[in-house]
């Protein structure tokens, strides 16, 4: 109970009387968890999980949180049908979006996501290294050719002919590459 100014002067009593509730007693009680069921996560209003603090997980589920790519844990997840929330820890303070950090699912699927994960994410690895190096060569290529075009276009304003065996020798190593990446086999997906 603490003491309210207007509520007093109301109910005509001392102004420092202690008669108005700041909250009820139903509000300051131990948070329960809800269970999980049936390989189900129980979610908020927005299907997310609150975890503001530990004793918040619900009873039979886990938060993973350790993953470097939290949006291919939660494909992963999809592929092999196990329900998985995102984990909302608090608020930004700025402009009260949630903070989201990590994933609950249930125990019983934890070790299978986990595996599924460390598989899919060492596949993805090797082929954003396959498609940096592409894109790599291919920005080598077109540099080089614009350091060709800028030599052509000095010679000619100049008078001068740029030497052709230097001219030669860059060509063939861009053609060279050009027939390689044609009888590569090609990646699944476009480099930008």
């Amino acid at each position: 109970m603490v003491s309210s100014w207007m509520q007093n002067t109301k109910q005509g009593v001392d102004s420092d009387a202690k008669n108005s509730g700041l909250f009820g007693e139903w509000q300051v009680g131990m948070f329960k968890p809800e269970i999980a069921k049936n390989g189900k996560v129980p979610r908020n209003d927005f299907g997310n999980v609150d975890l503001y603090q530990e004793c918040m997980m619900p009873i039979g589920c886990v938060w993973i949180n350790d993953v470097d790519d939290m949006g291919m844990f939660s494909r992963v997840c999809r592929k092999l049908n196990i329900d998985t929330a995102k984990a909302v820890t608090g608020f930004d303070g700025r402009k009260g979006y949630p903070v989201c950090e990590g994933y609950v699912i249930c125990k019983e699927f934890e070790e299978t996501a986990r595996d599924a994960y460390a598989q899919q994410y060492g596949v993805n690895i090797e082929k954003r290294e396959k498609e940096r190096k592409a894109l790599v060569r291919k920005r080598w290529r077109r540099a080089l050719k614009a350091v060709l075009v800028r030599k052509r276009v000095n010679a000619m304003f100049e008078g001068n002919r740029p030497d052709p065996n230097i001219e030669r020798i860059l060509m063939r190593k861009i053609e060279e590459e050009r027939e390689d990446e044609q009888n590569k086999p090609g990646l699944p997906y476009k480099i930008l």
